[in-house]
């Protein structure tokens, strides 16, 4: 018999795993986001901020570690994908980990698009490590002053 620590933390985290599990595929999840088609499967997916500047609703997607090559921002029936490849540079056969926290593979982020947004003017900008999307409102959907005239 082995005596081992007893590490809350890891049990923390294996709860909050089993939890992301078991509501992956729930209509709560799926009320902003789409998941990827049935046949893919992607073995994680990077954090995303949604926040609106200026009129603009920004998408701010953290990807430390990939060049803009490997980063695919598409738009199609309302749809914005984001999808790419994070390769782990150093995996090499005479290589022992000890920890790995950093996450690598194929990941895929889906949201839908409001009507109210243009999906012919989305911006997409990549720096350190975190790729900004920029999408603007259509002209009908934004606020408009009514000037109030005496009768």
């Amino acid at each position: 018999m082995v005596i081992e620590r007893w590490n809350p933390f890891r049990e923390l985290s294996e709860l909050q795993h089993e939890v992301n599990r078991v509501f992956a595929g729930s209509p709560l999840n799926r009320r902003y986001t789409q998941e990827p088609e049935a046949t893919e499967t992607y073995q994680w997916a990077p954090p995303v901020d949604i926040l609106e500047q200026g009129g603009n609703v920004l998408l701010r997607v953290e990807l430390p570690g990939l060049e803009k090559e490997d980063i695919h921002v598409d738009v199609e029936n309302g749809q914005l994908s984001i999808r790419g490849d994070k390769k782990n540079a150093l995996a090499q056969d005479d290589t022992t980990y000890h920890r790995v926290e950093s996450r690598y593979g194929t990941f895929c982020r889906t949201f839908t698009l409001p009507d109210s947004l243009d999906p012919d003017k989305i911006e997409a900008a990549y720096k350190n490590g975190v790729l900004t999307l920029r999408l603007a409102r259509k002209q009908e959907a934004l606020p408009k002053k009514v000037d109030v005239k005496i009768a």
